[in-house]
């Protein structure tokens, strides 16, 4: 677990303690975006935890331009991709049927979006169909 990086779902097992007294603590000690997302950019290592998917196919999304993304120092020496959380969730909306919502863990998007609840549900029932 990483400052900053954890969802609620980890913190909560992490401490063995609810879910709702994660998020009243979070509150009391004022910590903005506890129970949101608070990234402006992810790496695509970060996208491919979150999504439950291997690091190469979301490289692979970014280079077949499907996934906007931009390759910036973020440092003197180095440079890395970094993707525009805005942009990842749109590309999540638009291109539903390139990963399964079942692997997503339950807030790790900062909030349940009425298409991603929808796509939870049909995900779902697509597993119990087979």
């Amino acid at each position: 677990m990483h400052g900053g990086n954890s969802t609620i779902n980890a913190i909560q097992r992490h401490l063995n303690r609810g879910k709702e007294t994660i998020k009243i603590k979070a509150t009391r000690l004022g910590l903005k975006g506890a129970t949101s997302n608070s990234y402006k950019y992810i790496t695509p290592c970060k996208a491919s935890k979150i999504l439950g998917v291997d690091r190469h196919k979301v490289y692979r999304w970014i280079n077949n331009g499907l996934l906007k993304a931009k390759y910036q120092a973020i440092c003197k020496e180095r440079k890395m991709w970094c993707i525009d959380f805005e942009d990842f969730i749109a590309f999540l909306k638009k291109n539903q049927s390139l990963w399964d919502s079942q692997r997503v863990e339950l807030y790790s998007l900062g909030y349940e979006y009425g298409w991603l609840k929808k796509k939870r549900f049909e995900d779902r029932r697509e597993k119990w169909k087979k």
